[in-house]
């Protein structure tokens, strides 16, 4: 197909002067390299989709309760311990689940881009 365009570009455009053979394999070379760019280009994003929809996807909520289980193992401390500090507790929760949202959020913007 890109090829198909190429060869009609070529064609139709008129050259000022028959000698100037350089300039219509410059022009054709770099239409050549441009309409390539862009299938690689598509066809490196489909790539990453797929890569994103089997691997990142599946992985995010597993990622998500390992960091949250970690972080309630740290912070068990605080509710096991002589003095007890339920709000120390919660708010260790809170702030892992907050970094958690922040970062499923990035993911999510930088695949939809």
């Amino acid at each position: 197909m890109s090829l198909i365009i190429l060869h009609i570009f070529i064609t139709q455009y008129k050259f000022p002067e028959p000698k100037n053979i350089l300039m219509k394999k410059t022009i054709s070379l770099l239409t050549l390299l441009m309409l390539f760019s862009i299938e690689m280009q598509a066809q490196v994003t489909n790539v990453l989709n797929n890569f994103y929809t089997v691997w990142v996807k599946p992985a995010i909520p597993i990622i998500g309760g390992l960091v949250l289980i970690v972080g309630a193992l740290a912070n068990m401390g605080k509710v096991l311990g002589e003095s007890r500090d339920y709000k120390g507790f919660i708010t260790g929760i809170v702030l892992y689940l907050a970094v958690y949202f922040c970062l499923v959020g990035i993911v999510a913007f930088i695949m939809a881009g």
